[in-house]
């Protein structure tokens, strides 16, 4: 990806992935919005190298999601690179944690140790 694509690309993700419009969208009850500026902001950033935004967003859908009784990413490849139908947002922070250990974007290591006590303690109860 050459200089301007990229900040191209860094500029449509920013305006599509705001975390405050998407919790906005979510919490105002229009979730359909939410998933798709998230899916928007995926494509953005799946193109180029924009592996930091990948793990924010695995974050902000595991976040927003994960009481959902139907999860919206629960078709998709698990960290095996296998395509599996019943991902759950488990998977979401497991593919976070992985990323930002792999980027050494350890910046969200207290956002991700939150999101997981949120998801994931209350299924251990």
């Amino acid at each position: 990806m050459d200089g301007l694509t990229s900040m191209y690309a860094e500029a449509r993700y920013a305006r599509v992935c705001s975390p405050i419009r998407t919790k906005r969208c979510f919490l105002d009850g229009d979730a359909h919005a939410a998933q798709a500026d998230l899916d928007e902001a995926w494509d953005i950033a799946e193109r180029g190298p924009m592996r930091l935004h990948l793990a924010d967003i695995h974050l902000h859908r595991a976040r927003l999601f994960f009481r959902e009784k139907v999860y919206p990413w629960r078709e998709g490849r698990n960290l095996n690179g296998e395509f599996v139908t019943n991902r759950t947002a488990a998977d979401d922070l497991a593919a976070a944690e992985k990323l930002i250990n792999d980027c050494g974007y350890h910046r969200r290591d207290e956002e991700l140790a939150d999101a997981k006590r949120a998801i994931l303690e209350p299924q251990v109860k």
